[in-house]
């Protein structure tokens, strides 16, 4: 008998015949472990360990996947996401183009009709970065502290530290702040 490859399935639904073709083609023969109810990205994880299951497919909030990627580092799982495309707001029972194969049809608030959503593909998440500024600042510019820094800690060449300072300015002079960096 052929080894199943274990796929944590985090999600309140179900996957869908589409979706489990694709993992299929890709894993071969495998075998889910549904979790509709996560508490925390630690708790996936741990059992992910615990499992030695290697592939978490997620439709979870974006802020506990990053989670998921910080605690998983160098342990080799892949977390995956099957992307969805909306179609249009309708009525499943009634649309001509529903297929239950590839779609689902989920409620959108303050709407009597629902979201038609069609299965695309899967991908995989390497990274994910928020890239976060007070209200008002250009993130441009607030990056810059935190550019200039990691580029001096490199410093593996003293061109690329006046590089960076030359691209700094360059900001500084596009968003006019006045003031210059120099090293």
């Amino acid at each position: 008998m052929e080894n199943k490859k274990k796929i944590i399935w985090a999600s309140q639904h179900q996957p869908l015949p589409s979706q489990i073709d694709v993992l299929k083609k890709h894993f071969g023969n495998i075998e889910f472990i549904k979790l509709p109810d996560v508490p925390n990205a630690e708790y996936v994880i741990d059992l992910a360990r615990d499992e030695n299951i290697k592939v978490i497919a997620t439709v979870l909030p974006m802020s506990m996947v990053q989670r998921m990627l910080e605690i998983s580092k160098g342990m080799n799982i892949d977390i995956i996401r099957p992307e969805m495309e909306l179609l249009h707001l309708c009525n499943p029972f009634e649309c001509k183009e529903y297929n239950k194969d590839t779609d689902v049809a989920l409620s959108a608030r303050g709407e009597k009709r629902l979201r038609h959503m069609r299965f695309r593909l899967f991908t995989k998440i390497h990274e994910l970065r928020f890239v976060k500024t007070p209200l008002g600042v250009d993130a441009d510019v607030f990056s810059l502290d935190v550019l200039l820094f990691q580029k001096l800690q490199q410093r593996k060449k003293d061109r690329v530290v006046v590089d960076t300072i030359s691209a700094v300015n360059n900001v500084l002079r596009k968003h006019n702040v006045r003031g210059r960096v120099i090293l």
